[in-house]
């Protein structure tokens, strides 16, 4: 299994100021070293995240509710669910070595992170944001019945505040 390194991670994070502005610099070294570390965490020898699914959506919501950098964080999980062609290096490898063929961002996607963005989701539940991977990576989830039956279900309340 492939994980960032602390200076892919930062690498990153600086391509994405580079291009968009703003202030360069980690906030939260904690924040940072457990987005390093944490993906791959076992105990009493069960993986805490056993599948590709899980260490994605904890990249995702990691570097959005963490605060790990002083300017870019939203930015910064923008990169997790575009494209492979669209994604830094660090991010496309990560995918690449775990075998995840990124296809396009599907609606659910889109919605999906635009809520993120907008904080109009106050906690994300890990096992939604495992289901989306699955959609948009190829998974068990992989129907456009599901599909729309998780649009559905990500524009519903309990994720959004009024």
């Amino acid at each position: 299994m492939y994980y960032l390194s602390r200076e892919e991670i930062i690498k990153i994070h600086d391509e994405i100021i580079t291009k968009t502005g703003g202030l360069g610099g980690v906030l939260n070294e904690h924040a940072l070293l457990m987005l390093e570390t944490q993906p791959a965490q076992s105990v009493f020898g069960q993986e805490l995240y056993p599948s590709v699914f899980l260490k994605a959506s904890f990249y995702l919501r990691s570097v959005n509710q963490g605060h790990i950098f002083i300017d870019g964080n939203k930015r910064m999980d923008n990169k997790m669910i575009k494209t492979e062609i669209d994604l830094p290096e660090g991010i496309a490898n990560w995918f690449r070595e775990n075998g995840i063929t990124i296809g396009e961002v599907i609606q659910t996607g889109y919605n999906f992170h635009r809520a993120i963005r907008s904080n109009l989701i106050e906690e994300i539940p890990r096992k939604e944001l495992v289901k989306l991977f699955r959609i948009m990576f190829g998974g068990q989830f992989g129907t456009w019945e599901t599909q729309e039956e998780l649009i559905r279900r990500l524009q519903v309340v309990p994720f959004i505040k009024s």
